[in-house]
């Protein structure tokens, strides 16, 4: 313990002893100090709720330890009132005397609730459950101011209000203040977290169980003071207050109800290098540890009064940082080692999506490349054969106009060849969309077509198109819809005319009117994948010698676009 803890429970003592002495032999009542007794207990009670405030950690607790200090001094207030006062007004003299039982009744309760704070923290409100127990106090107060009408509590024997017996009612509550009381004293020890403290349960019980016998002593002798060779021994009240302050306060000195008493010494003790200063930089409390070296590092902190300063040692933190340098270097080798082999994966991974894309589109537009070539390379022949042929029968030299002169046949091949070259441009971009996505935008088709009329308007044969709305669909139905348009297209040498419409604004239409004596397909062409697809394929043939090829999704939309087209 330290120096102020001790003289404090010196002072308290001495106090104690003071006044039990002048209430046996009137010692000072010479001096017209009748009541100094009564002064002492009050100043007793209002010093220990003033360092029940200083040191109980937990608000609540110390709250409710507060309270009952204000109903122990509410104790002797009552009783100067009632005797001092208003001795000769026996209505004001019996309120007194209720509000004083009252006092002796909350005590015990907010000693009770304190304790159910003990080892909780203020955030988990302990008192949800107990609050009903104020009603009970609520309960025994209302019984108590109603005693006149049915003296369940005391029996006045006269109109002075100085004798009384006691009624039925005053043992329940004593019974009842005595279960709170025991009550308190079990949660405190119970809760206690330090079994090196929890073993000195028995100087807060014995201290409890002495004041309690004085009390039930009290009582036995027809609630008078006790006399011991003709000296009055004490007052109930100043029992009773001493019946909790003596425990609750030998449970505060012993560290086994939480408190701030020790921690002067806690901080003397601590391995940290710190300070607790005032104001003007003077130490009001430091610590034994040793003088702040290099390596560690000036912190404060403001606190109510001063300020808090400390010194933190930084040499596991440097070490750490050292150690964690040397790891960080060694990952950055190793993160350049996985970016470069990333690097390289993903070229490789860029270079074989390449590769398969190319092989996609090759092997999708062969047919049309070698069809391309051929039809080139006898462009070529056949140009160097006719002016071969001409140089020989004439002996002249060929002209630049001479060899680009071209057989109609020859340009007929030359615009199938465009209109091949706008197929496989347009199919390897179409192929290349499916990369990214399985639906196909219809203006993509719309393109197509309009790419190869482009080139087959050089053939002078009449043609139209026209494109409705835009839709986008599964990537299979674009690819069968420009596989169709280019295999008709590549009869043109067998047509008069050719329209084309293309509607997406409500479903899927591809329709290609072409006057011609015959198709190069019929209504089985890829009948199968169109199914699949959910679409199908319609042709038609009229009087007038015009074909009708539709590619819908709908059925019913064929019909509705006749007019139109």
């Amino acid at each position: 313990m330290t120096a102020k803890q001790k003289n404090m429970i010196l002072g308290f003592a001495f106090a104690v002893l003071i006044a039990v002495l002048n209430t046996s032999t009137k010692l000072f009542n010479a001096i017209y100090l009748h009541d100094l007794n009564t002064l002492i207990y009050a100043g007793v009670v209002i010093a220990w709720g003033f360092l029940v405030q200083q040191r109980i950690v937990n608000r609540l607790a110390r709250r409710h330890l507060v309270g009952a200090s204000f109903f122990m001094l509410g104790l002797f207030l009552s009783r100067i009132i009632r005797w001092k006062c208003f001795r000769h007004n026996a209505f004001i003299k019996e309120i007194f005397w209720y509000f004083y039982y009252v006092s002796f009744m909350s005590v015990p309760l907010c000693a009770f609730l304190a304790a159910l704070c003990v080892g909780q923290t203020q955030r988990e409100d302990p008192l949800r459950r107990a609050k009903w127990l104020w009603l009970i106090q609520g309960g025994f107060s209302a019984l108590l101011f109603t005693n006149p009408w049915h003296e369940l509590f005391f029996h006045f024997h006269d109109e002075t209000l100085d004798t009384c017996d006691y009624g039925i009612l005053f043992y329940a509550y004593f019974v009842w203040m005595a279960i709170l009381t025991v009550s308190a004293m079990i949660v405190i020890i119970q809760r206690c977290q330090i079994a090196a403290l929890r073993k000195y349960w028995f100087i807060p019980i014995l201290g409890m169980l002495f004041f309690a016998g004085l009390i039930v002593w009290y009582y036995a002798i027809g609630g008078t003071s006790p006399k011991l060779f003709n000296l009055k021994l004490y007052e109930i009240q100043e029992i009773f207050c001493l019946l909790f302050i003596f425990p609750f306060e030998s449970m505060i000195q012993l560290g086994i109800m939480p408190n701030n008493s020790r921690y002067a010494l806690f901080f003397k003790d601590s391995p940290i290098s710190s300070s607790i200063q005032d104001e003007a930089g003077n130490i009001v409390y430091a610590s034994k540890a040793q003088v702040p070296s290099e390596n560690e590092r000036r912190s404060e902190k403001a606190i109510h009064g001063g300020k808090m300063v400390w010194y933190e040692d930084l040499t596991g933190i440097q070490k750490l940082n050292e150690e964690l340098q040397e790891v960080t270097e060694e990952l950055e080798e190793e993160n350049e080692l996985i970016r470069e082999e990333n690097r390289i994966r993903g070229e490789r991974i860029s270079y074989e999506t390449k590769n398969r894309l190319y092989d996609k589109i090759a092997g999708a537009v062969k047919e049309k490349a070698l069809a391309i070539d051929n039809i080139l390379t006898e462009l070529v022949n056949a140009n160097a054969d006719s002016a071969q042929n001409v140089e020989e029968n004439t002996g002249a030299v060929v002209s630049e106009e001479n060899a680009d002169t071209m057989s109609a046949e020859g340009k007929e091949q030359l615009i199938r060849a465009m209109i091949l070259g706008a197929y496989v441009k347009r199919r390897g971009n179409m192929i290349l969309l499916t990369e990214e996505s399985t639906q196909i935008s219809t203006k993509e088709l719309g393109s197509a077509i309009r790419e190869s009329l482009d080139y087959f308007s050089l053939t002078k044969i009449m043609n139209n198109f026209k494109e409705y709305g835009e839709r986008f669909l599964p990537d299979k139905l674009i690819l069968l819809a420009q596989d169709l348009w280019q295999e008709i297209l590549e009869s043109f040498l067998e047509m008069d005319s050719l329209y084309v419409v293309l509607d997406a604004r409500e479903g899927f239409l591809l329709r290609i009117m072409i006057e011609a004596e015959r198709l190069p397909l019929d209504a089985t062409w890829r009948e199968k994948e169109l199914a699949a697809l959910g679409a199908r394929l319609l042709i038609e043939y009229d009087e007038d010698g015009a074909w009708r090829v539709d590619l819908l999704m709908k059925a019913d939309l064929g019909a509705g676009k006749e007019g139109e087209a």
